[in-house]
């Protein structure tokens, strides 16, 4: 249907013109409406369009609709211009401008499929990886086979990490990482791999707590938790056994803040304050450590409730 361009210089006139037409039309009773009003539902639903006012647009043309099922061809025709606009201006390198349409588009048509997925597809390229992830599960939502697709960026997304890792690019590597939690907050691996970043770089709480989330989700990972604190368990022994005392005691601080329930590491830890003349201290560690209940395995803390995110 041919829709009118209007001078810039009216717009406000054009919208509040707009405003009383639409109210007026809509406060119609269902049993007062004919036929004849519906070619002036569509001439709304395209007025509306042409200044983003994309839910009235799309509640036009559903009243259009109700008053004649034949419209509803116009109304995915509308659909698909903006699809076809959406698809240009990002094939023509405009992507800010591709992406103001697909979130236009799956305002003004909620059930296409297709919108949330482009739209998802450009969010997850500029970086907004949240939204992305939204507009993904909405078109999942929409039609099941979109999880292929949404699971194969996060795959991308965690083998980019992992590769990060590889090189001992851990800085970039976290960047990654948290890029794949917000993707993907379920994902066990995008936490794993945040936890591994965040343990190299020396941030033994933050490991903690994303290896925490990872064996929420999947237990089988407490295996590589405990790996990873062996490691520093046995980098502290050997500076424990060549007498590097005060080297050995910032390693157990870093072993007790990646698992403060650690009763090994308070041991050595207070072995090491008495091989250090630090009487007091190492008398305050075992006591501390008699007072600590002995858990029923080395990593229960890690899952006393079931992870829960929104």
């Amino acid at each position: 249907m041919f829709a009118p361009t209007f001078p810039m210089g009216h717009a406000f006139c054009l919208t509040r013109l707009v405003m009383c037409f639409f109210f007026s039309l809509s406060s119609l009773r269902p049993d007062v409406r004919s036929k004849e009003h519906t070619s002036l539902f569509c001439l709304l639903a395209s007025i509306s369009l042409r200044i983003t006012w994309d839910q009235d647009a799309q509640l036009a043309y559903k009243h259009a609709i109700e008053l004649d099922s034949s419209h509803i061809q116009i109304y995915v025709n509308q659909r698909d211009v903006l699809l076809n606009k959406g698809k240009k201006l990002y094939e023509s390198g405009n992507i800010e401008e591709a992406c103001n349409v697909y979130e236009q588009t799956t305002i003004f048509y909620p059930t296409s499929t297709n919108a949330y997925a482009c739209y998802g597809k450009i969010l997850y390229e500029i970086g907004h990886y949240q939204d992305a992830s939204r507009a993904y599960k909405q078109a999942i939502y929409l039609d099941s086979s979109n999880i292929q697709i949404y699971k194969g960026l996060l795959r991308d997304l965690l083998s980019r990490g992992d590769q990060l890792t590889h090189y001992r690019k851990y800085e970039e590597a976290l960047t990654i990482y948290e890029h794949a939690v917000y993707f993907d907050p379920s994902s066990p691996q995008a936490y794993l791999g945040l936890g591994k970043s965040l343990y190299e770089l020396k941030h033994y709480e933050k490991a903690r707590e994303a290896y925490d989330q990872a064996i929420r989700l999947d237990k089988s990972l407490t295996a590589t938790y405990l790996q990873q604190k062996r490691g520093l368990h046995d980098k502290g022994k050997g500076l424990f056994k060549l007498k590097h005392y005060e080297e050995a005691l910032v390693i157990y601080e870093q072993v007790l803040r990646f698992d403060p329930t650690d009763k090994e590491a308070h041991t050595m830890k207070a072995d090491i304050l008495e091989k250090l003349n630090r009487h007091q201290e190492a008398l305050a560690v075992f006591k501390a450590v008699s007072q600590m209940a002995t858990p029923t395995e080395e990593t229960s803390w890690m899952c006393e409730e079931p992870f829960r995110y929104e």
